[in-house]
Formats: structure tokens, C-alpha cells, sequence
């Protein structure tokens, strides 16, 4: 029986699973672009754009500064060789590099451009990858659910390598689905290759992103089909094994003129694995911290939702799919399967690959109920939904102003106020010390508006300050306390003898109160 014009089939023959499966896999393959949803996309994309680009602009994170002031400001040798702390991701810090160079200027807009770009390119991606499992209307759910999520506009607007690494994983998903159809011509593959090189690249977590696809299309050429596609696993082998020797070649400056993996690999060990006998409770609290970054700024009755929806899809795939092996099932399972060998569960940002994921497998139950409920109004209903979630998300974004007030990775707003007062009070040979990581965003806006001269060092609970007594005799110490407390409190946080040292000069001199920025001023004694 051949598809209707409005590309459905009679009711009755819809609970037969052979027929179902050839329904939504000629739906797949021959379902072109309608024009309500290009309109759709268009709508979708330009909206989640736009609250992007509202977001783009906010003070700069303790993590991006980190990267800036660390890695991009000391050249491209140390871009392309330093790995002495997992906050290097390399293709991320080049790309900044390149449009700090191509610029000249440092500003928060361009130091995010990068990530900017990947965030918005990820909703027609997610809508080109989710046609591979739905029809045209069905991938605009998955779409407006990327444009939405919170945790996404988050990381497009700020410049860390995760925005590029979920894009880099649909642009392989969808090429992996290509293979997997057989429509696979060199280029695909080549795109599969290069992705997959870049993302690792890019951070090296982009494993568990890629081999849960990857996964994902071995088995479905193994098992989909009456006999296993012998010769496609051959070429898939030989292309993951092609991707896995561009990353080690990307990664061999490294290893060859810098720091070396060795340090990253521990590193990577210190933060995302616990230690002995403490798998289970880490695991249960970053589960924790995860849920509540996926959920924050009103997502929880979404998420939920598309959580539920996911596992109907996963046991019940061939009928919402066309695919015989569960995606969301191949991800999660190479995911569990990863942390369980590592004993270690990886920071909750790490996961937001996951989403778009999530957010396909869950349209595609969508999808396959309305067609049910309301056949004659299915492709409509998805439509207008689509519509409404991007509408009725990026205003809760707005309303709640979720980006700006998540401290994810470190927040401390009077940083820029903080630099330029640095500039009006202090002078050359002065320390100015400023609390915790604080200090790299502080960093980044004296290099942005060229204040040079002035050493700046952080103090706090869970860092030990090493100045001794010759670091600070002669020298006027500035102290930025900027509602961390009285001056008072921070004795506690000094080592012993910069405890002795400051106490030997007596009482602060208080310095200004100019935009809250509480600055006090000490000038220690010459030997």
C-alpha cells in the first residue's frame, strides 16, 4: 500500500509493527520539506538566536577567563602544547585565538563568538539529525526544545568548548544515520572522520557523546537488517579508527613540546572520578547537580516529560523510529558502561550532549501519538507546538533571567568595576588581592581595557597564598573584599607568615567605596 497524499495510511493498518516500520521509514526518506515547516524552523531558529545574542554580552565567567587569560593571551604555542589543567579545550582556545588575532580586541561578544555560533548552528542541526528519526514536523519539537533549554543558551553564551562538542556530536549523529541508510557517499564518511576528530579535540569527553553513536550504528548495521552489512562495519571500523589517529595527531603537539597528557589525564581523574570507596555517593551527587541544571529556569515539567517520553521510545523504537535499535538506549548504556570503568562521574555540564538527544527520541513519541490521536491534524499540532515551546521557553529564560543568575562556573559581576578601579588606585609595583578565582576575570577585563602593571593575586578558604615576607615589604597591598566580608576575616585565609606579615602593619586604611567595590589599602614596612 502506497502513502496517501498527506503522507499517512489508513488507521487500521497502523498496528501492524512490519507495516509501521515501512510507513515511518518512507516518511523518512521521501518526506520532503514543507513549507509551514521551513516557515517553522526559521521562526525557531532566528527566536533561540535572539535570546542568545541578548545573553552574549554578560560579565565574563571565572572558567572563560581562565581559558583567555591561561592559554589564548600567551600565544599558540601554548594553546596547541599546554594541557597542565583540563581547562584548555584546545580547538575551543584556538578558535578564540584566531578571532582575538583576526580582531585585535578582546571583548566578552568575541571571546564567545565561537560558541555563540555553535549554539545557534545546533538548532538546525538538531532538526537535520532528528529528520533522521521523524518526520519533517516531528524534528521541529526537537528543535524548539534545543532553542529553549536553559542549560544551552547558557553554554552558547559562554566561552567554554561544550557548545561545540554537542554540535560536532549531531553533525556525526546525522552522518551516522546517512551511513546507516546507506545513502553514504565519501564525503559523509569524511564528515563522520573529521567531526569525531575535532570534538575529541576539543575535549576529550566528547567520547562518551561519539561512542554512544557510534555504538548506536554498529549494532543497527548488524542487526536491522536480514543479513549483517559485513562491509559497511568494515568501513565504519576503518573510519573509527581514522578518527581516533587525526585526534592522537592533533594532540601529539602536546605530548611532544608541552605539558604532555600525562598531567591532563590526571587531572581529568582528579575532577571527574571520586575516590576509593566513594563511587556510589559521588555518582548520586553529581546525578543530583545534574538534574538541577537540566531543570533550572522552569524545565522541570518539560524534561520530565521528555524523559517519559524518551522511554516509550526506547522500548518501543521500531514503531517510533522506524529504527530497530534505540538510540537513547546505545547512548545511555556506552555512558553507564564508561563511568562504571572510570569509577568516576564527570561535572553535570559535561552531559548536555545528552539533551539533543533527549530531545529527538522524545519528539519522536510525540510524533507517533498525535498521528494516532489526531491524524488528520498531526502535522499542524507539531507545528504549533513547536511554535509554542520555543515561544513559551525563551520567555521563561527571559522571566527568570536564569542565565545570568546561574554560577555554574563562577560568577563575580564586580570583576570589570573591580579592573578599573584597579587602574584609578593602584600603581605599578602595587599587589592587588582579590578573592578566590575572581582574580582571572579581574585578569581578563585589565587585559581587555589595557591596564598593565598592576599584580594581581586571589586569596580564599581553598586556596593557600603563598606570599612570604620579601613578596610584600615596600610594596602598597590593596585588598578587595567586595562583600566577602569584613578586612578583618581574611587574616584566616593567609598562610602563617603572610598572617604575621599583615598583622605587623597594623590597622588598613580604607580606600574607596566607588560602585561597592570595597578596596582597602596597606603599605607594608621595609625591612
Amino acid at each position: 500500500m502506497e502513502p496517501s497524499e498527506d503522507g499517512w495510511f489508513p488507521y487500521a493498518q497502523q498496528n501492524q509493527p512490519a507495516w509501521c516500520f515501512a510507513q515511518v521509514s518512507a516518511l523518512r526518506h521521501n518526506d520532503g520539506m514543507t513549507k509551514r515547516a521551513l516557515i517553522a524552523l526559521i521562526v525557531i531558529v532566528v527566536a533561540g538566536a535572539a535570546v542568545r545574542l541578548h545573553y552574549v554580552d554578560q560579565p565574563m565567567r571565572v572558567d572563560e577567563s581562565l581559558t583567555v587569560i591561561s592559554y589564548v593571551l600567551q600565544g599558540g604555542r601554548a594553546v596547541l602544547t599546554n594541557l597542565d589543567q583540563p581547562n584548555n579545550h584546545i580547538f575551543h582556545s584556538l578558535s578564540i585565538y584566531i578571532v582575538w588575532k583576526a580582531t585585535g580586541a578582546l571583548s566578552p561578544v568575541l571571546i564567545r563568538l565561537p560558541v555563540l555560533l555553535a549554539g545557534i548552528a545546533a538548532i538546525p542541526m538538531t532538526y537535520l539529525a532528528g529528520r533522521a528519526f521523524l518526520r519533517s514536523e516531528g524534528a521541529l519539537v526537537a528543535a524548539a526544545l534545543v532553542a529553549g533549554s536553559p542549560m544551552l543558551i547558557l553554554y552558547s553564551t559562554n566561552a567554554r568548548g561544550y557548545a561545540l562538542v554537542t554540535l560536532f556530536m549531531l553533525v556525526y549523529l546525522w552522518a551516522a544515520a546517512r551511513i546507516r541508510d546507506g545513502d553514504d557517499p565519501w564525503w559523509v564518511w569524511a564528515l563522520s572522520i573529521g567531526t569525531a576528530a575535532l570534538a575529541v579535540y576539543t575535549i576529550v569527553t566528547a567520547v562518551y557523546a561519539l561512542g554512544g553513536i557510534a555504538l548506536w550504528l554498529l549494532l543497527s548495521l548488524v542487526f536491522e537488517s536480514e543479513r549483517p552489512e559485513w562491509s559497511q562495519v568494515g568501513r565504519f571500523i576503518a573510519a573509527m579508527a581514522g578518527a581516533a589517529l587525526i585526534a592522537g595527531l592533533l594532540y601529539l603537539p602536546v605530548e611532544l613540546f608541552g605539558s604532555g597528557l600525562g598531567e591532563l589525564i590526571a587531572d581529568a581523574r582528579r575532577y571527574g572520578t571520586a575516590g576509593e570507596g566513594n563511587f556510589l555517593p559521588t555518582v548520586r551527587l553529581r546525578l543530583g547537580e545534574a538534574w538541577q541544571l537540566w531543570t533550572a529556569g522552569g524545565m522541570l515539567p518539560v524534561v520530565t516529560a521528555m524523559l517519559a517520553a524518551a522511554v516509550v521510545a526506547t522500548f518501543w523504537s521500531k514503531r517510533v523510529t522506524g529504527r530497530a535499535v534505540p538510540l537513547a538506549a546505545c547512548v545511555l548504556g556506552w555512558v553507564a558502561a564508561l563511568i562504571v570503568i572510570q569509577q568516576g562521574f564527570a561535572f553535570p555540564r559535561v552531559w548536555q550532549f545528552l539533551f539533543p538527544i533527549l530531545a529527538i527520541v522524545s519528539a519522536g513519541t510525540i510524533w507517533f501519538l498525535l498521528e494516532r490521536v489526531t491524524p488528520q491534524h498531526a502535522q499542524w499540532a507539531l507545528v504549533g507546538l513547536s511554535s509554542a515551546l520555543v515561544v513559551g521557553l525563551l520567555a521563561a529564560n527571559l522571566a527568570t533571567n536564569y542565565v545570568l543568575a546561574d554560577e555554574e562556573t563562577g560568577v563575580y559581576p564586580s570583576a570589570e568595576r573591580l579592573a578599573l578601579q584597579s587602574a584609578e588606585h593602584l600603581s605599578e609595583g602595587d599587589l592587588l588581592l582579590v578573592y578566590n578565582d575572581a582574580v582571572a576575570q579581574v585578569r581578563f577585563y585589565q587585559a581587555m581595557h589595557g591596564i598593565e602593571g598592576v599584580q594581581t593575586v586571589f586569596y580564599g578558604p581553598w586556596r593557600d597564598l603563598a606570599l612570604q615576607s620579601d613578596d610584600v615589604a615596600c610594596r602598597r597591598i590593596v585588598v578587595a573584599v567586595d562583600g566577602q566580608g569584613d578586612f578583618e576575616s581574611i587574616y584566616t585565609w593567609f598562610t602563617p607568615a603572610t598572617e604575621d606579615v599583615f598583622r605587623a602593619i597594623g590597622e588598613p586604611a580604607f580606600l574607596d567605596t566607588v560602585v561597592r567595590s570595597d578596596l582597602y589599602a596597606l603599605q607594608a614596612p621595609c625591612e
